[in-house]
């Protein structure tokens, strides 16, 4: 002789449609923002805040600061800079240089406005944060 059980499942179709409604609702409404949903696993901090305008020739020290969102700092995090318009403004190591490439000097190279930005990684992860800014380069 076997024994079977069956096992029924009944769900509410109230509570289901409430859930599909809801879903429905946060998709339409444009005002649903992404980071309500993905939060960042670093805050990208620089140091100074650069300034918008820099002159050709000149260099500014910057410096890069990740910090978790406990609040403690991330001592392994290491830090890529790109410009996308090497031409008006660069990025280059100063010396001494700081670990994890967290410090760079920006370069004012020739007139224009740059799109600049700072990729920082936890180096024991493959978790990335960017952060981007811009910078017009004067005569």
């Amino acid at each position: 002789m076997r024994l079977g059980a069956v096992v029924i499942l009944s769900l509410s179709a109230i509570a289901c449609h409430d859930a599909i409604d809801l879903g429905v609702r946060a998709a339409a409404n444009e005002k649903v923002r992404e980071d309500l949903f993905v939060r960042p696993s670093l805050l990208v901090e620089l140091e100074p805040e650069p300034s918008p305008n820099l002159h050709a020739g000149e260099s500014a020290f910057l410096e890069v600061r990740a910090v978790f969102p406990s609040g403690e700092v991330c001592r392994h995090c290491e830090a890529t800079w790109s410009s996308a318009a090497p031409e008006v403004a660069a990025f280059s190591e100063p010396k001494p240089r700081c670990a994890g490439g967290r410090c760079v000097l920006l370069e004012g190279v020739g007139p224009g406005t740059a799109d600049l930005s700072v990729r920082v990684c936890k180096s024991y992860q493959r978790d990335c944060v960017r952060k981007e800014f811009k910078v017009r380069v004067a005569r």
